[in-house]
């Protein structure tokens, strides 16, 4: 059985403030996917249901709010310190063992290439493996993403396998690059 965790509800790194998504956050994070569709389908199939309505992306905001409180799933903002734009977000997620949570993250077009998706899953991860039970944190991602590849890489995470037609997005099923960190004994 998992460990309850308690997440902080934000995390300030040197550039970033990764917090939890609020449901005043909607309008700002229709307008960023939706100004990031092309950059982002290739690679989230979560993606297709967009553009949806900002009721839509409240509704879900409040989904993650409860999985949040009840220990299940975690989902945050990245937004920058100085000027409070949100450019992307990063989840934490129960998948596999007890003792393992995955990371997943995705930035707005034009703000790939700062670092910003390296320095978010760094505090995630750091974050992750000091919370009691959880040995492992895991990152998933596409082969042929490199850019989101290079962010476990960067981060000292070890590279396990690609696993063959593991996720799908359309137009067809693709192979995940699955990435491991331990917590060090």
């Amino acid at each position: 059985m998992a460990t309850q965790l308690h997440l902080p509800e934000e995390i300030d790194t040197h550039r970033l403030r990764i917090r939890r998504w609020a449901v005043a956050d909607a309008a700002a994070l229709k307008a960023l996917i939706e100004s990031s569709l092309t950059h982002l389908r290739p690679w989230l199939p979560w993606v297709d249901s967009y553009p949806a309505p900002v009721e839509v992306i409240e509704e879900r905001i409040r989904h993650w709010r409860t999985q949040f409180d009840a220990g299940a799933d975690w989902m945050f903002a990245i937004s920058l310190r100085d000027t409070r734009e949100v450019v992307g977000g990063i989840g934490l997620h129960r998948r596999g063992s007890a003792d393992m949570l995955e990371i997943g993250y995705w930035l707005g077009a034009g703000k790939t290439g700062f670092g910003y998706a390296t320095e978010a899953a760094h505090a995630m991860t750091t974050m992750a493996l000091n919370q009691p039970g959880v040995t492992t944190i895991r990152i998933r991602c596409d082969p042929k993403n490199v850019r989101s590849a290079a962010v476990p890489r960067r981060l000292g995470y070890l590279y396990v396998t690609t696993v063959s037609r593991d996720a799908v997005t359309p137009p067809a099923p693709h192979d995940s690059m699955v990435w491991e960190i331990t917590r060090p004994s």
